[in-house]
């Protein structure tokens, strides 16, 4: 799912770029004290508060960098089914600053739903597992403790297991309590991470700021694999990238591009090849499926060109030219709302981090080939 609008990138090294550039927000409408818009003196006084959006799960809303700007720097899905629930920074001009998958913007303020911390069940965190994998709660409803989760990779040592964090740039984490919500809100607003529990030792999710071009140790025995392991997918009759493994690594040898990624992007956008278009219209990446208009999504074909042309026209041309003038490229790696694919690819805004799951997770069943291979440069 594809949308157009302009940003430039500095530059990208060979070994990858990753950003420390976080936004931040706020909301207007608070469900457990009223239902007026608040001032950032009122959120400031009876504080913190966290935002739930709105909208339906197939609408979005743009987000800008100021409070009076035109320009969207991106988009992310209006519900919070898919964006979750995250802090409240601002508010003026009829938008609120929020923060969200590494983005810090302003919102129009009647998307959002403000309830305070206190009044809430639940709010997006992360905490550890069992097998120390650190995981992203997404948490679709403020009201229940209802969450989703993506794994992120190996915990590191600076996070404790049984403890919940929070962050919204997925490098920085603060204690899941009243204050640590306060604190996160104080060092948004200022620019910093000062006062975080790693402000000198950010996270980085190592397959979601891997760039596009790195090679892979993966093969088409453990593409197969990844499928297998799935019983909706396990059968060429069930999904239509089975048996298309080799076409993967042989595609994305020829132009430069990782192929695991490549997979593991059709995996999350097909789900697993066994999606409506990738069966009816070989169109593995939702090319053109809009939000408001999946119907006119792509048609290919077959399977084996709608594979090439992703790689061609929508990869090497859009995503990974960093030719001055191209709006759709903010860095190569899948990324988030501030650096990446994602900023223009996909309305959801974890979408990088769930591509990365399953390039993590496939890599994990095959023993661990690509994981921490490269170290990756971060650029400011």
């Amino acid at each position: 799912m594809q949308e157009k609008q302009k940003k430039t990138i500095k530059s990208i090294i060979i070994l990858m770029i990753c950003a420390l550039i976080l936004p931040f927000v706020i909301n207007t409408k608070a469900t457990d004290g009223g239902s007026s818009t608040m001032t950032t003196a009122e959120l400031n006084s009876s504080g913190p508060f966290i935002a739930a959006f709105n909208g339906a799960n197939n609408a979005t809303i743009n987000i800008f960098p100021t409070s009076t700007s035109n320009s969207a720097h991106t988009y992310i899905t209006a519900s919070s089914q898919t964006s979750g629930i995250v802090p409240v920074l601002e508010s003026e001009n009829g938008r609120t600053k929020i923060a969200i998958a590494g983005y810090i913007g302003w919102v129009e303020s009647k998307a959002l739903t403000l309830i305070s911390y206190k009044n809430a069940k639940s709010i997006n965190h992360y905490m550890i597992n069992d097998a120390n994998e650190l995981i992203h709660r997404i948490t679709t409803n403020p009201n229940n403790t209802s969450t989703s989760g993506i794994v992120q990779g190996k915990a590191p040592n600076y996070l404790s297991k049984g403890s919940q964090y929070l962050s919204f740039d997925g490098h920085y984490f603060y204690p899941n309590t009243e204050n640590g919500l306060k604190t996160l809100i104080e060092d948004y607003r200022n620019g910093v991470r000062t006062r975080s529990v790693n402000p000198n030792t950010p996270f980085y999710n190592y397959f979601q700021w891997l760039p596009a071009r790195a090679q892979t140790k993966l093969t088409n025995t453990d593409f197969r694999r990844y499928l297998d392991n799935n019983s909706n997918a396990n059968t060429p009759f069930k999904s239509r990238l089975y048996e298309m493994e080799t076409v993967f690594l042989e595609t994305g040898n020829a132009f430069g591009i990782n192929p695991a990624l490549v997979f593991a992007t059709a995996i999350h956008e097909s789900g697993y090849g066994t999606s409506y278009l990738s069966k009816s219209r070989n169109n593995f990446f939702g090319h053109a499926a809009y939000d408001s208009s999946p119907g006119s999504a792509n048609t290919y074909q077959t399977p084996e060109f709608g594979i090439r042309y992703h790689e061609a026209r929508f990869m090497n041309w859009n995503y990974l030219d960093g030719t001055s003038g191209n709006v759709m490229y903010y860095g190569g790696f899948v990324g988030n709302k501030s650096l990446g694919m994602n900023v223009k690819y996909a309305s959801d805004p974890y979408w990088g981090e769930k591509i990365a799951a399953h390039y993590y997770n496939m890599d994990k069943a095959a023993g661990t080939k690509d994981y921490d291979r490269y170290t990756i440069g971060i650029v400011n």
